[in-house]
């Protein structure tokens, strides 16, 4: 793995955990950006807990999967940009 390469977990659900996620949340905001996704009838506080800063920008809901195209670009955003530059250009390739 590159060194510059950003480490991205995409957190994707449609429902409440019933374990408590802070610990293993800090633990993973640690060594990756997190994006949590939630749809339907996720738990919004939830994905806030567990998505980087800023959580207006990696703690996504959506009513329902049809809606992942319109969250290409957070998405891509955090797999590909170093210190606000883009690394390559494939969202083209990836979402078009």
């Amino acid at each position: 793995m590159r060194r510059d390469a950003n480490i991205v977990t995409l957190v994707l659900t449609d429902g409440k955990s019933s374990d408590d996620v802070g610990m293993p949340s800090i633990e993973l905001r640690n060594i990756s950006v997190v994006i949590a996704l939630g749809v339907k009838n996720a738990n919004l506080q939830q994905l806030q807990e567990i998505a980087s800063s800023p959580q207006s920008s990696f703690a996504i809901m959506i009513r329902e999967f049809s809606q992942l195209q319109g969250v290409a670009d957070t998405i891509l955003n955090a797999m590909c940009f170093v210190n606000g530059q883009r690394l390559h250009d494939i969202y083209a390739i990836i979402f078009h």
